[in-house]
């Protein structure tokens, strides 16, 4: 049998019950279509599905644009960050 891995998220508990139980009407388990998802993910390259829609229908207007995106990633790489000893001197960097 090849190596595993565990692989662990946090997701809502009626989000899970509701996909347990239309997996499990089909035959399958949360595992198993985590399982089936990995791997043609792997085999594809891509996702097997339109994230794009997916996220458009989760999370609606709340999806981040493409500004924040950048703004995240300058967060990530420490690009354009400022830098304060402590609040007054944040206060004085800001002309406050």
């Amino acid at each position: 049998m090849p190596a595993t891995a565990y692989v662990g998220t946090e997701i809502d508990t009626e989000i899970m019950d509701a996909a347990a139980k239309a997996l499990n009407d089909t035959g399958f388990t949360l595992a198993d279509a985590i399982r089936l998802m990995i791997a043609k993910t792997a085999r594809d390259k891509r996702l097997p599905f339109d994230a794009e829609a997916a996220l458009e229908e989760e999370y609606g207007d709340e999806i981040p644009n493409a500004e924040t995106l950048k703004a995240f990633e300058d967060i990530d790489n420490r690009k354009g960050l400022h830098y304060a000893k402590d609040s007054a001197d944040m206060f004085k960097q800001l002309g406050i």
